[in-house]
Parts: C-alpha cells; structure tokens; sequence
C-alpha cells in the first residue's frame, strides 16, 4: 500500500478550487489568470501519480505498469 503524498493532495485541492472560481462570474482577467493554469495543474498532478505506478527497466528502457 502507497503512501498519501500532502503535497499532492494540496495541489488537487487548491486545482478543485480554482475549477470552482473559473465557472463564477469574477471578471475576465481574472478568469483568463485563472484558466492558464489549472487545467495544466491536474495534468501535471496526475502525471505524478501516474509515474509512481511505472516502472522502467534499465537495459531495454521498457515501461511496465504495475
């Protein structure tokens, strides 16, 4: 069993929250600030969580998904 990251849970937090704040009506710089980032940031999270599930072998540079 892995252990949880805080960090990490932080980060998807944070993203859920910026979800929220860019479908509300606070004005367009800010939702234009907004959406240049959040989206990236659960790719980005994920992707973090997706490499830990990964494991490359050295010799013929295979990944194997466990």
């Amino acid at each position: 069993m892995s252990q949880r990251l805080d960090y990490l849970d932080v980060a998807k937090g944070i993203g859920i929250l910026l979800v929220i704040l860019g479908h509300c009506q606070l004005g367009r710089n800010l939702h234009a600030v907004i959406y240049s980032f959040h989206m990236p940031l659960f790719f980005f999270v994920s992707g973090i969580c997706f490499l830990s599930l990964i494991h490359i072998s050295e010799p013929t540079r295979q990944a194997e998904i466990s």
